[in-house]
């Protein structure tokens, strides 16, 4: 099974940590959506895309989208 790579810079990794402390913590439920801005994924060196496995294209801007696409990748995986 191929599983996505993730390049993310240290500084993003921060909110992710953060995000895992707060469930820890109870902050976070189970059952709530959260968001992490992972700004250095990337996308902003075009020199590097042709090194990816996927191509990445560009959906539309709401929750509903995102969900959607979230749920085609992972029964893909």
């Amino acid at each position: 099974m191929r599983r996505p790579s993730w390049r993310i810079c240290s500084a993003a990794e921060t909110s992710v940590a953060a995000a895992k402390k707060l469930q820890d913590y109870g902050t976070i439920g189970a059952d709530d959506v959260v968001v992490c801005n992972l700004t250095g994924h990337g996308l902003k060196q075009p020199e590097v895309d042709h090194l990816l496995e996927t191509k990445f294209t560009p959906i539309a801007p709401t929750l509903e989208t995102l969900r959607a696409k979230i749920k085609r990748v992972n029964s893909s995986l």
